[in-house]
């Protein structure tokens, strides 16, 4: 049986699932790729030592212009957002663990369910049906709301 490899000097690209990332708190296995994209991927992880819980680890490749960046700014919001009550944040994640790597940057946030492109995929034929579309316009706005109106206006 191969050794688990740590990720942690691996270019953003080779970080894959069976490898592990590591902060000052734990050692994160990621079991899982959700997804992948220009900025960087999500995997789902399950800390070591164990919790009882999974989470997403999400994997932001540094860039040379800072500016780029966006998993700062996810996280600054996710701060501000933490210290309101429940209710106030209803509708957002909560940061776990962060970390700094020579070639990344990443958080490890609560996980949450399928996204609606997967809900949608799944779907036979794959379109979500007028209620369900009101539904998630609903909680699109209550999402708005909560940003807009009472975290951008009363930090």
């Amino acid at each position: 049986m191969n050794p688990i490899q740590c990720g942690d000097e691996l270019d953003c690209a080779e970080v894959t699932v069976g490898k592990y990332v590591t902060t000052k708190k734990c050692k994160y296995l990621l079991t899982d790729e959700l997804g992948r994209g220009g900025y960087g991927c999500v995997f789902k992880v399950t800390p070591e030592p164990s919790d009882g819980f999974e989470y997403a680890l999400k994997i932001e490749k540094k860039r040379e212009n800072r500016s780029q960046a966006k998993l700062g700014m996810e996280q600054h919001i996710m701060k501000l957002i933490r210290d309101k009550p429940l209710k106030q944040r209803s509708h957002f994640i909560d940061v776990v663990d962060r970390g700094k790597k020579t070639y990344f940057f990443f958080l490890v946030m609560t996980l949450v369910g399928d996204s609606l492109a997967d809900l949608k995929k799944s779907r036979k034929p794959a379109i979500f049906s007028c209620s369900t579309t009101y539904s998630i316009g609903v909680s699109l706005f209550n999402l708005f709301k909560q940003i807009f109106l009472k975290l951008c206006f009363f930090l």
